[in-house]
């Protein structure tokens, strides 16, 4: 997760200026989200996983699922 969360903080003020409009939680909640599943993919392929091999992990529809954030620093 800390590479991800490395390169997003190197390209956000050019990618997305609006960046600091929202909270930084918003951010590391789908960063770490996104680094957990791409775990959990890999280890289902590598056998480390118990339970039915998993597929790559897709994009979910802001419509179809209950949003979501964790608050990690304490705010």
């Amino acid at each position: 997760m800390y590479s991800l969360r490395k390169a997003w903080n190197v390209a956000k003020r050019e990618v997305a200026p609006w960046w600091a409009e929202c909270s930084k939680e918003a951010y590391a909640t789908g960063l770490d989200q996104l680094a957990r599943a791409l775990k959990n993919w890999s280890d289902s392929r590598r056998g480390k996983r118990k339970g039915p091999r998993m597929g790559f992990p897709r994009y979910k529809s802001k419509q179809k699922t209950t949003p979501s954030v964790r608050f990690t620093t304490g705010t």
